[in-house]
């Protein structure tokens, strides 16, 4: 629709009317406590975890591909965070913060993935940066 976050509602009120979208606002309280929740489990399942935003955050797994199937243990917590907190997560196992948020991005919009998308060769590294436009890859630009 050509409606982004930090649109200034007064510059889209045209777009908004037309196709009757709705406004509501935030419950930042409940928002903030279930981030908590999310970010106690992925603290009690990795070692270092660093919370981006309220809603995001980057997992080091540096030395966990010996002892785990990397997929299979991210798996493991997300299925923990949806069990815990009832709110489906995106991950991507990645060797940078700019391909796991690209990765995240497609762990959520196909099923298949089951909420890990796995970016772990050059193959699939170009694969993922081919399916984004350079303006939309985090990191890079705009």
């Amino acid at each position: 629709m050509g409606l982004y976050r930090g649109n200034l509602l007064f510059k889209v009120k045209d777009i908004v009317r037309a196709n009757n979208v709705r406004i509501f606002s935030t419950n930042m309280q409940l928002y903030a406590a279930m981030n908590k929740r999310v970010t106690n489990i992925l603290r009690k399942s990795v070692a270092h975890v660093e919370n981006y935003s309220i809603d995001e955050s980057f997992c080091y797994l540096d030395g966990y591909e010996r002892l785990y199937n990397l997929e299979d243990f991210m798996m493991d917590i997300a299925d923990r965070i949806k069990l815990c907190t009832d709110i489906p997560v995106s991950v991507c196992v990645a060797p940078s913060k700019t391909l796991a948020k690209m990765g995240s991005k497609f762990a959520k919009k196909y099923k298949g993935y089951r909420s890990v998308c796995m970016i772990d060769n050059e193959e699939k590294r170009r694969k993922a940066l081919s399916m984004f436009e350079l303006a939309d890859i985090w990191g890079i630009g705009r």
